[in-house]
């Protein structure tokens, strides 16, 4: 999975979340601006709304990027199990353990859809809550504009204009959350590449850092001894090989 998966992410749609983060963020200023010049009164709500948003978005984003890292940890051995069922399926069908096989595949993807549905949920959470409080800046942007407009602070034209980037801003911030968190929970996918990349143990290297020359009559027999071979696949695991 770290393959294809991981990897796609890391080098194809990572690289766009960075750009429509950039851009949202960017669009947010310009929009905040242009409401704080039509309406100045808007400015003094500002504060409250940013720390709501910032406080929605830091009560968000360690669940999602947990639930981002378990959804990828549980669809690897999907990929794997998949894999070591189509080499083997000559041996499954053998010893007729292809029930058994099916099981194991549907546990898997049962755990992998349980992270899923969670991560989804918490996405529709979010949704619900931004929406909601998009709806009260385009209450407040738009009675603000009118209160201005009808003491003549302000023409309609400047309101409607007011009235027209809260809506827009609305989104923006929207997009800007919902940003922000993908962007960091794409860097799991990194930290998985990074993983395999670091922090596994490595093979000795084929060529020794001193040049060792063996005799001209070597080999003087054509035989090879083991002694005391033991062999295991992982540390954890017990030994396989005696």
């Amino acid at each position: 999975s770290r393959f294809s998966k991981d990897l796609s992410l890391v080098d194809r749609m990572l690289p766009q979340l960075l750009l429509n983060l950039c851009f949202i963020l960017l669009s947010c200023i310009f929009a905040i601006g242009a409401i704080g010049v039509a309406t100045p009164y808007f400015l003094t709500a500002l504060p409250v709304l940013l720390i709501i948003y910032f406080w929605i978005l830091n009560f968000y984003r360690p669940g999602m990027c947990d639930l981002k890292r378990l959804e990828s940890i549980s669809r690897t051995p999907i990929y794997n199990h998949f894999s070591e069922t189509l080499n083997g399926l000559t041996t499954i069908r053998a010893f007729k353990a292809a029930t058994n096989f099916e099981h194991n595949n549907t546990s898997k993807v049962d755990t992998n859809i349980r992270s899923w549905y969670i991560l989804k949920s918490i996405e529709v959470w979010l949704m619900v809550r931004l929406t909601m409080l998009g709806n009260v800046i385009i209450v407040a942007a738009g009675s603000l504009a009118i209160f201005a407009a009808t003491q003549g602070a302000i023409d309609s034209g400047v309101a409607g204009l007011s009235l027209t980037y809260a809506i827009q801003m609305t989104g923006f911030l929207n997009g800007l959350v919902r940003s922000i968190a993908e962007t960091e929970a794409g860097f799991n996918s990194v930290e998985r590449t990074l993983y395999y990349t670091n922090d596994i143990p490595q093979e000795q290297p084929f060529r020794l850092g001193k040049k060792v020359d063996p005799r001209k009559s070597w080999p003087k027999k054509g035989r090879i001894s083991i002694r005391n071979l033991q062999m295991r696949y992982r540390p954890e695991t017990p030994l396989i090989l005696k």
